[in-house]
């Protein structure tokens, strides 16, 4: 990614109390399914991130 992007990440997690590599990792699963009319399971691999995220912080 590039700086500016990287930056804007940055300051985004750390409005949200969230770790930037979160939000880098549910945006690269946008990009994967962006194209797709539906987006079977992108809600369930979603939620695995959230709750990987959730587990690795408790």
């Amino acid at each position: 990614m590039s700086d500016s992007l990287d930056q804007i990440i940055e300051k985004i997690a750390e409005q949200h109390e969230v770790s930037a590599s979160l939000i880098q990792e549910m945006l690269a699963m946008e990009r994967e399914v962006l194209h797709l009319k539906r987006r079977r399971g992108l809600v369930a691999r979603l939620q695995e991130v959230l709750q990987k995220q959730i587990e690795d912080e408790g």
